[in-house]
């Protein structure tokens, strides 16, 4: 699978997400511990595992674990491109994202995107390449991203393109 080919999958995930949201009951989507498993991360999941599968020959080598272990960046590897996963009951498209020293880093991933789900206002699944919804670092106890996929970026040109601080020291 190429990139187009992976992008146009999250397409379809995401149509899948949000009409998944609009129509099973709410309180699915706000229980981590829900008996059917149904956080939003699990979802996404489960929606990238059967994707990947439908496609035959050409999903393999970017098969979902569907029970992973512990936490990794991104949250589901999926061959050499991964999704981050955030999730908010807001009705905005703006979150904390992870960490900028990116300890946990699947190595063999090579293209990053974040799937965003917003249970406020109307329930929507959207999705971009994660160096594209990046708009700043937040400092609390650690440097974090701060990703927004409202379609308005405070940065002109990516962040990438700035030198990175050494936060290790």
């Amino acid at each position: 699978m190429n990139q187009q080919q992976f992008e146009q999958l999250l397409d379809r995930v995401a149509e899948q997400l949000t009409n998944d949201m609009n129509t099973e009951p709410r309180a699915e989507w706000l229980s981590v511990q829900s008996t059917k498993a149904l956080s939003y991360e699990q979802h996404v999941r489960e929606r990238l595992h059967y994707a990947v599968i439908a496609m035959g020959d050409e999903g393999v080598g970017h098969e979902v674990d569907l029970n992973p272990s512990g936490q990794t960046f991104p949250d589901v590897p999926c061959g050499p491109f991964g999704v981050e996963v955030k999730f908010t009951n807001d009705d905005k498209w703006v979150s904390i994202a992870n960490s900028v020293r990116e300890t946990k880093r699947d190595e063999s991933v090579k293209v990053v995107y974040l799937m965003f789900g917003k249970m406020g206002g109307k329930p929507e699944t959207r999705w971009m390449k994660y160096e594209d919804c990046v708009v700043h670092v937040r400092t609390s106890h650690e440097p974090r991203f701060q990703v927004d996929l409202s379609g308005k970026k405070s940065l002109s040109s990516p962040l990438w393109a700035f030198p990175m601080m050494n936060f290790a020291s």
